[in-house]
């Protein structure tokens, strides 16, 4: 080794060694950065929920239009219990009566 330099072979482990650490706390960046803004639309979903009910425009049937705005997806558990998962991130379960 001469004054100041690495042997190859060291520094190139370690090289690969940063380059990986550098790749993992990207990701972790990038995770937290979705979650950060995920969170802060989940609250704008929330906030839009309660102004929605708290309005009492309830109707008496179905209205398929309200749903859609309302519900993002279903989830089937079993036969007997299904999921409502909201856009704002909550799911409720419920049970079916047959």
């Amino acid at each position: 080794m001469r004054k100041g330099f690495l042997e190859p072979a060291i520094f190139n482990e370690q090289k690969i060694e940063l380059s990986q650490r550098h790749m993992k706390l990207k990701e972790e960046r990038e995770q937290l950065l979705y979650l950060i803004n995920d969170g802060s639309n989940q609250l704008s979903e929330v906030k839009w929920l309660i102004k929605y009910f708290k309005q009492g425009k309830f109707r008496d049937a179905f209205d398929e239009e309200s749903f859609q705005d309302i519900v993002k997806k279903i989830i089937v558990y079993s036969p007997n219990e299904i999921g409502f998962h909201l856009n704002c991130g909550i799911t409720l379960r419920e049970g079916v009566k047959r």
